[in-house]
């Protein structure tokens, strides 16, 4: 009788075999223009206030137990979580020394957040990332969100932090009383929030969409029926810490 052929014995948990790890891709960013020379290692001010240099490492100022990314003059990686603070501060980083272009790798958050922060500063990704539809649609609200920001009606809103001040704008303009009323619920949906980072970066999404929508002749967003636990879903890092470094 011939003896069949026995499937291969699988390793068990009791010979100490191990399976094997799949690795995780870096979150990295390479420069791709072409560019000859030393590699800058130029950090902005406004960036390297926000973290603590470790040789080649860069800490958060704020959690000195985390490395947040790695210089290595043109390239730069990061660990994950990577936050869109870090991923922002990448990309400034990678301006200020004159990258035309980029590659990226990494988890599909990271290649889609670093992907908007180089458009947004006329930086090409040459691969690594295939941007969408979406994609777009963020552009074009920092594009608005930008030019917004030079509508005197827009600053007449942003700049009312009084009641007599609110008064005033809506007397010079009058469609303000609604924008006023809507962002007074958002502020209250914003008092239900636990995290006070979320809660900050509540309001100021809402209040960019006001922003928006006054600049462009839209209706007024609404806030009725927000839920908090929605806000605090889309909680930034640091977002008070984050102001006036968006471009």
């Amino acid at each position: 009788m011939t003896e069949q052929a026995q499937p291969a014995a699988r390793p068990s948990a009791e010979s100490g075999a191990k399976s094997p790890v799949r690795k995780q891709p870096l979150n990295e960013i390479i420069r791709s223009d072409g560019a000859k020379g030393r590699p800058s290692t130029e950090i902005p001010e406004h960036v390297g206030k926000h973290y603590v240099q470790d040789g080649r490492a860069y800490k958060s100022a704020y959690r000195q137990d985390k490395i947040e990314f790695v210089d290595r003059g043109d390239r730069l990686h990061a660990y994950k979580p990577v936050s869109t603070f870090t991923m922002r501060a990448m990309a400034e980083i990678a301006e200020a020394r004159g990258w035309k272009s980029m590659e990226v790798t990494g988890v599909d958050k990271f290649k889609q957040g670093i992907y908007v922060e180089a458009a947004s500063r006329n930086m090409q990704v040459s691969k690594g990332y295939t941007p969408t539809d979406r994609d777009s649609e963020i552009l074009q609200r920092r594009e608005d969100r930008k030019a917004a920001e030079h509508n005197p009606m827009v600053k007449a809103y942003l700049e009312a932090d009084t009641v007599k001040a609110k008064n005033a704008a809506v007397k010079e303009y009058p469609q303000l009383k609604e924008a006023f009323n809507e962002t007074k619920k958002a502020e209250a949906i914003a008092e239900s929030i636990d995290s006070k980072k979320a809660a900050t970066n509540f309001v100021g999404r809402y209040k960019d969409s006001v922003a928006i929508a006054l600049h462009t002749g839209r209706e007024i967003p609404k806030v009725a029926g927000v839920e908090a636990k929605q806000a605090k879903a889309a909680e930034q890092p640091t977002p008070e810490k984050d102001q006036g470094r968006s471009r």
